[in-house]
């Protein structure tokens, strides 16, 4: 039990710095924030658990678990699938294309705002959008598709297989067509 309450105390201070960092820093991409802060938390946890007495001065006897390192990897492996958690929701949430949308209409107001505006906002000069200056040449430096000779675009061994599995698992859970 030890193990779960530091997690959860250290893992609240993950959240508060990655949000007070966010904010300070202003990062364009936060994978490297997110995992900087990790590799600081973590042996921030282990120092936790080491220093502070079996019963954290408030548990009775009863929710003690027995061996120390079990409870101690236990309390950890809690703390990495709550990150775990939080970076997939920010990612999810944040980096979703349809809420950039949503939230481009919210700021809009009551008066809305046009087509043109939506697509412009994703535009990094007059020619390049966020697309096709950065979004494909992700895909192709993954190995996940190959630009033809035609400036059409098809997926590698690779992006066939996650296009598959993805397909797969969004039927399976009925999640319908979109992203």
């Amino acid at each position: 039990m030890k193990g779960l309450i530091i997690s959860i105390i250290v893992f609240a201070g993950y959240v508060v710095t990655t949000i007070l960092a966010s904010h300070v820093f202003k990062p364009k991409r936060h994978g490297r924030l997110f995992t900087a802060t990790l590799f600081a938390f973590s042996p921030l946890y282990f120092i936790a658990y080491t220093v502070t007495p079996a019963n954290i001065y408030v548990l009775p006897d009863s929710l003690l678990i027995g061996p120390r390192h079990v409870d101690m990897f236990y309390g950890y492996t809690i703390f990495l699938l709550n990150c775990h958690s939080y970076i997939d929701f920010f990612f999810g949430f944040n980096g979703g294309f349809s809420m950039s949308l949503i939230l481009l209409i919210l700021n809009a107001g009551t008066k809305g705002i046009t087509s043109e505006t939506l697509i412009s906002s994703f535009r990094i000069d007059p020619v390049q959008d966020k697309i096709y200056s950065w979004r494909l040449p992700a895909l192709i430096k993954n190995g996940c598709i190959t630009k033809l000779e035609n400036n059409g675009y098809a997926l590698t061994a690779k992006g066939r297989a996650i296009a598959l599995i993805s397909r797969f698992c969004k039927r399976l859970l009925n999640l319908g067509a979109g992203g």
